[in-house]
């Protein structure tokens, strides 16, 4: 009897250590206003560097979008790692490909800010994912 409850208790530290190995590969979502006052977005001035993000953009908020006149602006982007340098990365694989991000600005200023990593998966999904999560935390129809 002591022999097997000594054996499980060699066992704890790995069963302790297994969550570690899993829980790092799901996709969460990170959002944040960077500053507490709520104001109401009804229209977004969109910008993007890569046309594929720009055509997203356009599919999720191409209904409030407006050129020069409005406050907000909505920048998308998504950042694919090529080579990664960390010794510790690379020595136990890296849990993402890249991050996709959207940024609110008003008059300039940090409105609200979402991002998500991606692997695997074609990132397009992970960006029509923060759009719409986007959509819900401000109330954009």
């Amino acid at each position: 009897m002591d022999y097997v409850s000594y054996r499980s208790l060699k066992l704890l530290p790995l069963l302790a250590v297994l969550p570690l190995f899993f829980g790092g590969c799901n996709s969460d979502i990170y959002s944040q206003f960077c500053t507490p006052e709520k104001v109401e977005i009804t229209c977004l001035k969109l910008e993007s560097l890569e046309d594929e993000v720009s055509q997203i953009m356009r599919l999720h908020f191409g209904k409030i979008a407006q050129s020069e006149n409005c406050v907000f602006t909505l920048q998308g982007m998504r950042h694919h790692v090529d080579a990664c340098q960390n010794p510790v990365a690379n020595s136990v694989g890296s849990d993402f490909d890249g991050y996709v991000k959207l940024q609110i600005f008003h008059n300039g200023t940090c409105y609200y800010r979402i991002q998500t990593d991606y692997k695997g998966r074609e990132w397009q999904s992970y960006m029509e994912e923060i759009s719409e999560q986007l959509k819900k935390d401000l109330a954009i129809n």
